[in-house]
């Protein structure tokens, strides 16, 4: 029974031994626990033989809690368990065990799970055909059938329950509020969003239904509709994180202005993943910060390389033996392209003012980089394989949100000062996991590396006080170093260690603000792929002098209309290069 419930054996062996024991009732004190709890195998032995003397009105329950405990495993596949049972229990009584069963598990994500469970909803498919399913039974029936992809099935029950409810003069909000769910889960976002507001109409104190009607809006892009529904909710409960986290959330993703995909509230952002480090217990906060920060640049995914020469390696069909660059860009970016095209001659046509060479500052170190003429040369020893076998796992593309990004690349901290620079400085050459990386743009496997060895040096001893910690010393002798990959992935570390930790937000902003005001003398000069990314860290980042966020905001509408006004771009793939600034010479 532990290993294959499922097992038709296990029941034949099951009634054998009932025999011997001289009864059902007699085998089932062979199963009991002396003492603690009882074993899920042995709980189900037991549902068996009374389901065995048809006691089904109690079998059903029982297995069902099973059920919700462990989903995973095949109970259901009972020999006893089956669709004739909606015709010798009531309607009722299979509603409640499968609301039971659903209430537990929500929406099962795990395939195993899922198969386990369909038994269930050929159980609910049998009890909502039954003439007598009245409109709470049909309302309950839909849980299982919504969450098991078959949420069309679930409107129709739940419309039917809509319509006995009329006919019976009731007006519940119970059947409107499980429709609107049943439309949601069918993808009928604008359907269920009417459905929710008329059973709010009717229960006009339920704050968790207004949170749902936030959740609705926010999941249709409609963020001003989202933050009111959620504003309402914390009106009503005002203790609610939940809704709280759901009004930052709404807050948050209304400020993305859309021409750039940043987001502007820096103090939502910030309060919304300092609630879901506070409060771990609650997963729901997780979700809003995965939803306010799904597809914005660092919040969600690492933003690719905008440097021209990333876009050479993306063909990766072309063997490259020649690149001329009419600019010089980041020493990251041409360092990734020689690991994968030793062979190729860079040249370099100039060097524009002000000269991405120079550092900002060395108060915390010497840079990554040493420059020989255009060359940058890394001024750290390669790694060892340690440090590379520990990295290469930790390489993903989409972190998803940030607190998820920083409990991801904890092990890093196990890493030395040395090995962390030197992984940076020598990013290892993509698995073939991270190879896929590089297939949605040039070079991408280096640029995402990279950032997440720099919120890895958050994990870098921890236990040093913060203003004298080596963690923010390597952080900051990144961050003011020549203009380069490592620059804004440092900087989105530091934005996340104000998240973390309040008390540290004015150094931290301050740091930015210098950097920024360095970076954005390029601004109208010559063209600047950190730019726009740092400008966007800045515009997260907590306690920001508004005079830098200001200066930000200026000049990425500069920037943007700048670029409204250039010619439009050529078709292809060598004349997109070409406009880039690279010429390629292919073998």
């Amino acid at each position: 029974m532990a290993l294959a419930p499922d097992d038709p054996r296990v029941y034949a062996v099951l009634e054998e031994l009932a025999a011997a024991a001289g009864s059902r009732t007699a085998a089932r004190e062979y199963f009991k626990a002396k003492s603690g709890d009882i074993p899920a195998q042995n709980a189900a032995l037991i549902t068996a033989l009374i389901a065995g003397d048809d006691d089904y009105a109690k079998a059903v329950p029982l297995l069902g809690q099973l059920v919700a405990i462990e989903p995973a495993l095949p109970w259901a596949g009972a020999a006893w368990f089956g669709t004739h049972l909606a015709d010798v229990l009531s309607p009722r009584a299979v509603a409640h065990a499968v609301k039971a069963i659903f209430d537990a598990v929500g929406y099962p994500d795990d395939p195993a799970v899922r198969a386990a469970l369909r038994p269930w909803l050929g159980l609910a498919r049998a009890a909502a055909a039954r003439p007598d399913a009245d409109a709470g039974v049909l309302c309950s029936l839909s849980d299982a059938a919504r969450r098991l992809d078959a949420a069309s099935e679930a409107v129709a029950w739940c419309e039917k329950a809509v319509r006995l409810d009329r006919k019976a003069g009731i007006r519940s909000p119970n059947s409107l509020i499980k429709l609107g769910f049943a439309q949601r889960d069918a993808g009928a976002l604008a359907p269920a969003a009417k459905t929710l507001e008329a059973g709010v109409a009717l229960a006009p104190d339920n704050a968790e239904l207004h949170l749902d009607l936030a959740d609705l809006a926010f999941d249709r892009s409609d963020f001003t509709t989202s933050l009111r529904w959620a504003e309402r909710a914390a009106a009503l409960d005002p203790d609610s994180i939940e809704a709280r986290g759901a009004v930052l959330s709404a807050k948050a993703r209304a400020s993305l202005a859309a021409h750039d995909g940043f987001l502007r509230d820096a103090e939502a952002i910030a309060e919304l993943f300092h609630l879901a480090t506070v409060h771990p217990q609650i997963p729901y906060l997780r979700t809003l910060m995965a939803r306010t920060c799904q597809a914005v640049p660092w919040l969600g995914l690492v933003p690719p390389p905008k440097e021209a020469i990333a876009a050479s390696p993306k063909n990766g069909v072309v063997r490259i033996n020649e690149v001329h660059m009419m600019a010089l860009e980041a020493p990251s970016a041409i360092h990734a392209f020689r690991t994968r095209h030793p062979e190729a001659r860079i040249t370099v046509g100039e060097t524009p003012e002000p000269d991405l060479r120079t550092a900002c500052s060395t108060k915390y170190g010497p840079p990554l980089w040493t420059y020989q003429g255009t060359s940058a040369v890394p001024a750290i020893p390669p790694p060892d394989a340690a440090a590379v076998s520990l990295l290469a796992p930790l390489v993903i593309g989409i972190w998803g949100e940030p607190l998820a990004a920083y409990e991801h690349v904890a092990p890093l901290g196990a890493l030395s000062e040395q090995d962390l620079l030197a992984l940076l400085a020598h990013v290892p050459p993509p698995d073939e996991r991270a190879r896929r990386l590089d297939t949605v743009t040039g070079l991408y496997s280096n640029r995402v590396s990279q950032a997440w060895l720099c919120i890895g040096i958050l994990h870098h001893r921890p236990q040093e006080p913060w203003t004298d910690s080596a963690r923010r010393r390597l952080l900051l002798r990144l961050l003011h170093g020549p203009e380069d990959w490592t620059v804004d992935a440092a900087a989105f570390a530091l934005c996340i260690a104000a998240w973390i930790t309040p008390q540290h937000r004015s150094d931290i902003a301050e740091q930015l603000a210098e950097r920024y005001r360095f970076t954005a003398r390029a601004v109208g000069h010559r063209y600047s792929a950190l730019h726009d990314f740092l400008a966007a860290v800045v515009l997260m980042c907590p306690g920001m002098d508004p005079s830098i966020v200001a200066l930000a905001e200026s000049n990425l509408a500069a920037i943007l209309k700048a670029h409204i006004k250039a010619a439009p771009a050529k078709r292809g793939f060598i004349r997109r290069l070409t406009r880039q600034g690279i010429s390629v010479a292919p073998d």
